[in-house]
């Protein structure tokens, strides 16, 4: 592991705690980091939605999502890839036999389904066999990606960091959790249709990546200014491209991109403030009219 003298992680002791103080902390299980009671940035735009949206902070996990969670895990936490997802191959066990003792390959035995039950029970995600083969994909052309390759390498970081502190403006304690950290930048991993730049940038936008990219750095360089670490300006993407041929493509997020998303987060922690004080947490508004969204409609220029 590569050694630093910019920062220190917490210790074991606080990184036990309910809700530990700002710091930056090292090895945090991810059902304990989610445990803490601050704002988070998948939480914090959801008020751009409403704020009981915020409030409420439900979702589930799409096979999308879920695909993200495999090739994360794999990439930045490949000692824990076995303990949290399975690619099921139960069906080829010697003791998957059908209900008369004959030998069997069917998904449909009783062996099978009560292997796939005992999975699902223990917590472990169970991932089909063609996302298994996307993430073998993943892996080749990260490999031969200089860029990706060396922020990932172990040797040069440290993956699943997470972050405590408190807000100067609001005094509300927040909390991030970096894919990857270096001495030079903070690095996120996203799992995304195509990586092809001028596409990829419509996802940095929709997706919020920019303000993700602020809300990170904003959290460090909190830490940073209170001598818990060095200040870090750059926020990179690696983007996995899932259309075939799979692809990625790395860089860093530009500054006036995280300047924009900067000025969101703001105006979005202060309503989360607002809504705190109050304790009302409204949801959506009646409009005057339903109507169509505006590019449904024609150019009507210079018709009469």
């Amino acid at each position: 592991m590569v050694e630093s003298s910019q920062w220190a992680f917490a210790s074991l002791d606080e990184r036990d705690l309910a809700m530990p103080p700002p710091g930056i902390y090292e090895g945090v299980p991810h059902d304990v980091y989610r445990a803490w009671d601050a704002v988070s940035f998948s939480r914090l735009k959801r008020i751009d939605d409403c704020p009981l949206q915020y409030k409420l902070n439900t979702s589930t996990e799409s096979a999308a999502m879920k695909l993200g969670s495999y090739v994360h895990c794999a990439l930045l936490e490949p000692d824990e890839l076995d303990e949290r997802f399975v690619v099921p191959s139960w069906h080829r066990d010697a003791a998957n036999v059908t209900a008369s003792g004959k030998p069997s390959e069917s998904k449909s035995t009783a062996y099978y389904k009560s292997m796939r039950q005992a999975a699902e029970e223990s917590g472990v995600t169970i991932v089909s066999d063609s996302d298994a083969d996307m993430l073998d994909r993943i892996k080749k052309v990260i490999a031969d990606n200089n860029r990706a390759d060396q922020w990932l390498n172990k040797d040069h970081g440290w993956s699943e960091v997470s972050i405590v502190w408190t807000d100067k403006h609001t005094g509300l304690m927040c909390k991030a959790r970096i894919d990857r950290l270096t001495p030079q930048r903070l690095i996120d991993v996203k799992t995304c249709m195509s990586c092809k730049p001028s596409e990829f940038m419509w996802d940095i936008y929709k997706r919020g990546y920019h303000r993700q990219a602020a809300w990170y750095l904003k959290g460090w360089n909190t830490l940073a200014s209170e001598g818990l670490t060095e200040p870090v300006d750059e926020f990179a993407i690696i983007a996995v491209g899932k259309d075939s041929p799979v692809q990625v493509t790395a860089a860093p997020l530009s500054e006036d991109a995280i300047r924009l998303g900067e000025n969101d987060n703001i105006e979005a922690l202060a309503m989360v403030e607002y809504c705190m004080a109050s304790d009302e947490w409204p949801g959506h508004q009646n409009p005057t009219v339903f109507d169509l969204p505006p590019k449904a409609y024609p150019d009507l220029e210079g018709i009469s």
